[in-house]
């Protein structure tokens, strides 16, 4: 869940390319350093990955 920052840094900007050709679901949500429990959008995400 990194940044896009974070993902040019580390080389990964075609991750989910990759991902993609060997037929691997990417999602991506890029968090910040501290995430509250009332950061709706983040607690939105996680609920997508429970379905």
């Amino acid at each position: 869940m990194l940044t896009l920052e974070e993902q040019s840094e580390l080389d990964l900007l075609d991750e989910s390319a990759v991902c993609g050709e060997n037929n691997i679901l990417f999602l991506s949500y890029p968090l910040k350093e501290e995430i509250s429990n009332s950061d709706i959008e983040v607690v939105k995400f996680i609920d997508t990955l429970e379905a």
